[in-house]
């Protein structure tokens, strides 16, 4: 038995006051996207929530909810209601900028603001639209996109809906936009199936399933987001490529050339998009192989010698770029067993088995005598102002079902996409079980990566 201060229970009836009043503002509002979508996911968030504290505190109070040494009941309570806080903010700052810009379209369609919100929804829906056509997604879902500081998806467990933020830069500057399809592709590894129904999630089945001990070993920490490069690269193509090479280029030098024990470093990060793009665009590939060249001999200029074309793990020890990746087009990374190669080959192999590649522009040409990797953005520029027919559905509820574009999304207001490992766990609280162990209800405090402030998603304690 634990003695939970009852202010916990005080604390979550306020959020649940204060959503409620989200609620009714949002029902009446004259914002399609505020009255629908938004409306819609109020509810949600108010169910879920609602949930969650009280299988907390109840759990806790009664004792059936095995103690977890690093987290101790507070610190689970004051994560969860820190999370539900940064959802109804996140949730109050999309619903202003979809009121704002639904009064500047009332003067002027074009807006510049309003047309890059659209134009954010609509890229972002392309994405998720190919994982949904081609089976990787167990039920259908949608997107809004709202300014940030920068590129970012929410993770969002009780609603079929990819919240991604997008920079404030995207209203003038076209390439700002090609982070969408990377910040899909970790909606996807958190909420897809290889299988579609009941089959196993992405981010349970990977990497352990797919990779051999020593690549295991060199990727694991990386997976989620060599995963989101590789399908970004499926969904955009050779531009999106280059952009990933100018987004190395912000990193300082000691970042750039080190493991920060989630991403690749940034030195080897651009091989994961030459080596996908090359299978179907070996020309933009060079263009985009040479490209790097010339920004990796500016940045090692400043290096030692001895250094270059080197990187350091998280533990300090130093290894050569080539010993971890594929660098040169002319190597069979089909046959390495380079630990990256490895990695990027076999998510490939699962990604292509359901999908086509694409890119943006659509049906992209091989490139003139005289164009360069820089030359896609232009390309790009042109594709993002051409785009005139603009349609993502919404997400609204048919009593407690929830709906994506008129069709059923597979679960009711309240509930997750993770039966097994989030809902049934909180019910079988409710039916007098004695005893959730550690692990099982860590589950339900990571909730699939939405407390990123809480367990990882295999509930061993880590950060996601």
């Amino acid at each position: 038995m634990s003695n939970i201060d009852s202010v916990w229970e005080e604390r979550g009836h306020q959020q649940m006051a204060y959503l409620a009043q989200l609620e009714s503002q949002y029902q009446v509002s004259p914002v399609p996207q505020v009255a629908g979508t938004l409306y819609s996911l109020v509810r949600c968030l108010k169910e879920f929530a609602r949930q969650q504290i009280e299988f907390f505190v109840s759990g806790f109070r009664r004792g059936v909810l095995e103690r977890c040494g690093q987290f101790p009941p507070e610190t689970v309570l004051s994560v969860t209601l820190a999370q539900i806080g940064l959802d109804i903010s996140v949730i109050e700052q999309v619903a202003e900028q979809r009121m704002r810009a639904y009064q500047l379209a009332q003067t002027d369609p074009d807006d510049p603001f309003v047309r890059a919100l659209a134009m954010g929804d609509y890229l972002a829906y392309a994405a998720l639209k190919l994982a949904n056509e081609a089976g990787l997604l167990p039920q259908p879902a949608t997107v809004l996109t709202y300014y940030q500081k920068s590129a970012f998806v929410r993770v969002i467990p009780y609603a079929p809906l990819a919240l991604v933020g997008i920079p404030h830069s995207c209203i003038g500057v076209s390439r700002d936009f090609l982070a969408i399809p990377h910040e899909i592709g970790h909606y996807l590894y958190r909420y897809g199936r290889f299988t579609r129904g009941n089959g196993t999630p992405i981010e349970r089945q990977l990497p352990v399933a797919v990779l051999p001990g020593s690549a295991n070993s060199w990727t694991k920490t990386w997976f989620e987001e060599i995963f989101a490069d590789v399908f970004g690269a499926l969904v955009a193509g050779p531009v999106l490529g280059m952009s990933f090479q100018d987004l190395q280029m912000t990193h300082d030098t000691e970042g750039f050339y080190t493991d920060d024990g989630d991403h690749p470093a940034p030195v080897l990060r651009p091989y994961i998009y030459t080596n996908v793009i090359r299978e179907k665009y070996p020309e933009w590939a060079e263009r985009l192989h040479d490209s790097w060249n010339t920004k990796l001999a500016v940045r090692e200029s400043t290096r030692p010698a001895s250094s270059t074309r080197s990187f350091k793990r998280k533990n300090g020890h130093p290894f050569a770029v080539a010993e971890a990746i594929t660098t040169e087009l002319t190597g069979n990374r089909l046959a390495s067993d380079k630990p990256l190669d490895t990695a990027v080959a076999s998510i490939t192999q699962e990604l292509l088995r359901k999908m086509k590649p694409a890119s943006w522009p659509p049906n992209l040409p091989t490139p003139s005598a005289h164009e360069t990797a820089p030359d896609l953005y232009a390309r790009f520029d042109d594709f993002v102002a051409n785009i005139s027919a603009i349609s993502v559905p919404e997400m609204k509820l048919d009593g407690q079902n929830v709906m994506v574009g008129g069709e059923a999304a597979g679960f009711v207001v309240g509930e997750t996409r993770f039966l097994n490992r989030i809902d049934n766990t909180r019910k079988s609280l409710a039916s007098g079980r004695a005893v959730i162990p550690c692990p099982e209800w860590l589950h339900v405090f990571s909730a699939a990566g939405w407390a990123t402030k809480g367990p990882d998603c295999a509930g061993t304690g880590g950060v996601c």
